[in-house]
């Protein structure tokens, strides 16, 4: 009887820690469940290896979001524009942005008017390394004019405000090493 008494306890001491765990975890991960979040695309033109979905994504190297989707324009977006010439095969990334990083910048009406206001102030989406590990992921920086690029050519309306794509600094490091490297062919 009293062995039957020790079980009970071992079961509700089991129960209790195992409801105080997952009470904490929830308690801990429920509140970015539950934050407001705003959504931004961008299109890049070149390759996205390295990124995947929830990669993270940041401001100047603060965390203020992560990847949420990835395809090719021509699945997300009806068909090609004719008169619009060349490749027509971007990559989407629709990125999901923690509202409270910006606090009082983005209410609901005005999300596209302060996107749109950024991007002529030089914000881009870069991809960046994350490190020697082949990881990357997606940074929001305000460029100067000099090394600002211009959007690429669309066709369509974005489902979300729209923020355009630059080279990140790797990409541009092997695109002079590769431009070296043609003049020492010629």
């Amino acid at each position: 009887m009293n062995r039957h008494a020790n079980y009970f306890k071992i079961g509700i001491f089991v129960l209790a820690g195992f409801f105080l765990l997952a009470g904490a975890l929830v308690y801990l991960g429920a509140g970015r469940l539950f934050r407001p979040r705003i959504y931004i695309e961008t299109y890049v033109d070149a390759t996205v290896q390295g990124i995947d979905i929830g990669s993270p994504v940041k401001f100047r190297g603060v965390p203020i979001g992560r990847i949420s989707h990835i395809d090719f324009t021509f699945n997300e977006y009806d068909e090609p524009d004719p008169d619009v010439s060349g490749r027509q095969d971007y990559v989407v990334l629709v990125m999901e942005v923690d509202k409270q990083a910006f606090r009082g910048m983005f209410d609901d009406p005005t999300i596209t008017s302060d996107v749109d206001q950024a991007v002529q102030e030089g914000l881009r989406v870069m991809i960046q390394p994350q490190g020697i590990t082949g990881l990357n992921y997606a940074e929001f920086d305000y460029l100067p004019p000099s090394k600002r690029t211009p959007p690429l050519k669309i066709w369509w309306k974005p489902e979300h405000p729209y923020i355009p794509s630059a080279p990140g600094t790797l990409t541009s490091m092997l695109d002079s090493v590769n431009s070296i490297m043609d003049t020492f062919k010629a």
